[in-house]
């Protein structure tokens, strides 16, 4: 048996770790994926360009903005509280997220909507932007009201493109401590003080037994209409402005205005209220005989949705009328303890969903938006002992037609038979298929791929004198 001389092994492994360089970097980087580092402000919040960031002085909220050009800011204020507070110190910028970008999506499927893309910008093709895909070869995109319209027809999105569009209004489990009970968005009805906010968890207890809750009349403001049914604890929410020194803050709608923007400058016009919203919320425990509500409205339409864990079944109530027959949920092991339950408003369309599943889809009437609504959501309780671990409200991106004063869009676009209408999620402050030359449009040529991970977000950290930037693994994700 003759033996392999060692000098023609070395030979061999090193041929073999050649090839195989070649390989990984001809389909990892280069044919199946990319990394690619986000720079500008036009998908936040999904996606991070270069930014600063702190945790907020009053609730502990870690939130981020948009590094200012010229230096940094003097004041800041919480997205989440209303806070307006001085950033620390020494914080340098943290660089945009690196997104991994799977290149051989284009050749496997053609893109849906809703979907991010990476595509080669019309005009620059040598650089590469991240955006929303909303128009497909052949259509006619239109912008009305900060939705999207199709060929003259609103376009509603499923619960999971409701998740991976909605923007993060606020957050309870970040409830500031030392804040004042009138200037917190979540407000008890009546003053029974019956809801508590401890370690981030809203809790309810269990109440003695009451008359069963009688079906209150419509009316033109939620905070009036959940008023009227009494045996329930209503919980409203409504953001208030938070105003230096005052023992009180001003009730204020929900609008399109992004925390990430505020160090850039943005017109009062291209202000907008937004009535598109929507609650979350995860139950650690549940008991009792009672039931759980949850309420909604867009200024228009009131809905509620009364939960009965017992008799295993949710009702969904439009203007206090019946708007289905009751909906059986007995599909939950646990009752409602450790489920998620979310309501939304967006796109016209009421939407509920139970433990990942929905559970009813009603569209509504198109039409103006009414006047500004400042107590959009509701959540009570009626004999029943709570503990949620996490309540969030969220609204959807609002699209404006255009967010520049030199720019006139018209707000409508035809597409040709191979061409793409894309959008930022940060609308405001998003250069796409808006403004980008029609001559030079996106088709099936300028598609690259799809950024499916934030693979290296980071932060800053300091060890004696010095700083790094360290991975951020609380920010590594699956991008919606």
């Amino acid at each position: 048996m003759t033996r392999t001389p060692k000098r023609c092994r070395v030979v061999e492994l090193a041929v073999l770790a050649l090839v195989l360089a070649v390989l990984v970097h001809t389909w990892l980087l280069i044919g199946l994926f990319v990394p690619l580092t986000i720079e500008g402000p036009s998908m936040a919040e999904t996606l991070h360009g270069r930014r600063r960031r702190m945790d907020c002085r009053d609730c502990g909220f870690r939130f981020a903005w948009q590094a200012a050009r010229g230096g940094a800011r003097s004041r800041i204020t919480c997205p989440n509280c209303g806070c307006e507070q001085t950033p620390p110190d020494g914080e340098g910028e943290i660089p945009g997220d690196c997104v991994l970008v799977a290149r051989s999506m284009p050749a496997l499927r053609a893109p849906k909507r809703w979907e991010p893309v990476v595509v080669r910008r019309p005009g620059r093709e040598s650089e590469l932007v991240v955006k929303r895909l909303v128009g497909l070869p052949g259509e006619t995109v239109e912008l009305r009201h900060g939705d999207l319209y199709i060929d003259g027809r609103l376009e509603r999105k499923t619960l999971r493109q409701q998740r991976a569009t909605a923007v993060l209004v606020h957050d309870a489990r970040w409830m500031a401590s030392a804040l004042p009970e009138a200037q917190r968005p979540w407000q008890e009805a009546d003053g029974r003080r019956r809801w508590t906010w401890r370690d981030g968890c809203l809790i309810h207890p269990e109440v003695e037994s009451r008359p069963p809750p009688a079906a209150a009349a419509p009316s033109a403001g939620l905070a009036d209409s959940v008023k009227r049914r009494k045996t329930i604890d209503w919980l409203i929410f409504g953001p208030r402005r938070r105003t230096a020194g005052a023992a009180a803050a001003s009730p204020a709608p929900v609008t399109n205005l992004l925390g990430y923007n505020q160090a850039r400058h943005q017109r009062s016009e291209t202000v907008h209220a937004v009535y598109d919203v929507m609650l979350s919320i995860e139950l650690d425990a549940c008991r009792g005989p009672g039931c759980l509500y949850l309420a909604a409205t867009d200024g228009r339409e009131e809905f509620c949705v009364r939960i009965d864990p017992n008799r295993r079944r949710a009702e969904v109530f439009r203007d206090a009328v019946p708007a289905l027959p009751p909906i059986p949920i007995d599909d939950l092991r646990g009752g409602l303890s450790a489920t998620r339950i979310e309501l939304s408003l967006f796109d016209r369309q009421f939407l509920l969903a139970i433990e990942e599943r929905t559970r009813v889809e009603i569209p509504l009437a198109e039409g103006g938006n009414p006047a500004a609504v400042y107590c959009p959501l509701a959540l009570g309780c009626d004999r029943l002992g709570l503990r949620i671990g996490a309540v969030r409200v969220y609204r959807d991106a609002y699209y404006a037609p255009s967010s520049r004063p030199d720019v006139r869009a018209s707000g409508a676009w035809r597409l040709a038979g191979d061409e793409y209408f894309l959008l930022g999620d940060n609308s405001d402050f998003s250069d796409d298929s808006r403004f980008w030359h029609p001559d030079q449009p996106v088709t099936c040529r300028s598609l690259v791929g799809h950024p499916i991970a934030v693979h290296y977000p980071s932060h800053p950290v300091r060890w004696g004198g010095l700083r790094f930037q360290v991975p951020d693994l609380r920010r590594i994700r699956y991008i919606r």
